[in-house]
């Protein structure tokens, strides 16, 4: 009688699984109108609100990106590092479940984005 209480626990699983992956699914589509339209940064606060970490190059912060990045794993948060590496204005969101990292140009427009799980 073991199948019943494991196809629950799939079940259970993959509605788990389901959710987070809706959560992230909407949040990239809240973010491919501004980068396809090139959106300035005020609308990025706008839509996503104001507790992010600016990471831009010439911001304090920048130093803690790079150190967090060589401290992760090299094959972890691929896609940050590249676009870390091509465009110089950097905003971090967080939420328990969900990392986004907006990307922008030097004139401070949306060019880029990546969301992932925490």
């Amino acid at each position: 009688m073991r199948c019943p209480s494991f196809v629950l626990t799939l079940t259970w699983l993959l509605v788990v699984a389901g959710c987070g992956l809706n959560e992230f699914r909407e949040q990239e589509n809240r973010l491919k109108p501004l980068v396809q339209r090139r959106a300035p940064k005020e609308e990025v606060i706008a839509l996503l609100g104001t507790t992010f970490v600016d990471y831009s190059r010439d911001h304090t912060n920048a130093a803690s990106l790079t150190q967090f990045l060589n401290n992760e794993p090299t094959n972890r948060l691929v896609a940050v590092r590249e676009r870390v590496a091509k465009w110089p204005n950097v905003m971090f969101y967080s939420t328990p479940e969900m990392m986004t990292w907006v990307f922008l140009d030097k004139d401070g427009k949306v060019v880029d984005f990546v969301v992932g799980a925490q």
